[in-house]
């Protein structure tokens, strides 16, 4: 583990090379704020548990999307076992939608969002699915593939690291993971829920990460983003998108108890004016997070999304 530290402060040492334009100043030939994006991914050492086609147990993936104009971490997911097509496209979706740092407990806040133009991945990972292809089309992303392991994310995992407590394996983007799984070396330690390890990495970006000055810059991320998003529009991700590009949905009706979603019914104060305003005919596009129970969001007919809470009884 300490060479493999001692490794990734080495090569985050180039960081600025690859960020041109930063420490001079300079505007020029910069992209805009949330234009290009990096992923970039990192395994942890933790036994977390989690529903697949059934209970899980196994290290997660941190998979990661990075402003390249600004440094800020911009969309997260916490994968199971290793990167794939799907954790690509979940990263990036939330990289591009509003993000509300408050749901997770932050006390800083998330401003980025917006559709990216360029979007950097390694080239190990496959994102030749069908469903990959249909997002990429659908937002107009160009996808670059690249071999060099991004040295952001290696110094990034080493903070998350020293600061959280948690051992990292930044090798590979996050492959090791997989390595692990095949062999069935499952890691040690007490069983933590995937979603409490997604909601802790979130907080720590936004009130640590996001907002700490990166050294050789001296300016953290969101003072990096405040300088670039003056008179900044982002491309927001266009209302006739398909929408399970972004996370498990489907159009459900409003009943009197709710909204029926995975076996469970979900309801808010809002459920009785929605059904007043529309009616009881009218079908709402639900999404859902896999790692998530306790609630889903649904789409009003003004595009805006209503969180639903589980009625346990």
């Amino acid at each position: 583990m300490a060479e493999q530290t001692k490794n990734f402060r080495r090569s985050a040492g180039s960081i600025t090379t690859m960020f041109e334009g930063i420490i001079d100043g300079s505007q020029a030939a910069r992209p805009a704020p949330m234009a290009e994006l990096t992923v970039g991914a990192f395994a942890m050492e933790v036994r977390a548990t989690g529903m697949s086609l059934g209970p899980w147990v196994g290290r997660p993936v941190a998979v990661l999307a990075i402003c390249r104009r600004t440094l800020m971490v911009a969309g997260v997911h916490v994968a199971q076992t290793g990167v794939s097509y799907d954790s690509v496209m979940r990263c990036l979706a939330d990289a591009l939608l509003p993000k509300d740092a408050a749901e997770f407990g932050a006390t800083g806040f998330w401003p980025c969002e917006g559709v990216a133009d360029r979007v950097f991945v390694h080239a190990r990972h496959d994102l030749t699915p069908a469903p990959f292809g249909r997002f990429r089309r659908a937002l107009g992303i160009d996808v670059l593939r690249h071999e060099i392991h991004e040295p952001l994310v290696c110094e990034l995992a080493d903070r998350w690291s020293q600061e959280m407590g948690i051992e990292v394996d930044p090798r590979e983007d996050g492959q090791s993971a997989i390595a692990n799984m095949v062999a069935h070396r499952m890691p040690e330690g007490d069983e933590v829920p995937l979603g409490e390890l997604d909601r802790k990495l979130r907080r720590w970006i936004v009130d640590s990460y996001n907002a700490a000055a990166v050294p050789g810059i001296e300016r953290s991320p969101l003072d990096l983003w405040r300088e670039a998003a003056v008179g900044f529009v982002p491309r927001f991700v266009p209302a006739d998108a398909p929408g399970d590009l972004f996370r498990h949905e489907a159009f459900r009706m409003i009943g009197p108890r709710g909204v029926s979603w995975g076996g469970r019914t979900y309801w808010s104060e809002a459920v009785p004016g929605l059904v007043d305003r529309w009616g009881e005919a009218r079908t709402y596009e639900v999404r859902a997070d896999p790692v998530d129970v306790t609630s889903v969001e649904i789409c009003t007919p003004e595009r805006k999304w209503v969180r639903l809470s589980a009625r346990w009884v």
